[in-house]
């Protein structure tokens, strides 16, 4: 899918996600505790199947869900209105 919609399905409920070699610049952020290669897949289903079928059998799953919940808690509305919204916070 092309839109940020299904990743922050996967952040909001900790799950574990994976992106395609074309997204592959979102990976360069500080925040993120994985290589790109246990993050990215080639972009055809042959690509999916196989990074799919590895992360299954790999430990890395465990890696990729703690990553989408650390992610949540990091990029939570809570803490980025602040940083948009300053007004709010000062009383």
């Amino acid at each position: 899918m092309s839109s940020s919609g299904p990743l922050s399905i996967a952040l909001s409920f900790h799950k574990p996600f994976i992106i395609s070699q074309p997204l592959q610049k979102y990976t360069q952020t500080r925040d993120l505790n994985v290589t790109p290669n246990n993050l990215t897949f080639p972009l055809s289903q042959k690509g999916f199947d196989a990074a799919l079928n590895n992360l299954l059998k790999s430990k890395n799953l465990t890696k990729l869900t703690q990553l989408s919940k650390n992610l949540a808690q990091k990029r939570s509305w809570v803490k980025i209105a602040k940083q948009y919204l300053p007004h709010l916070t000062s009383s």
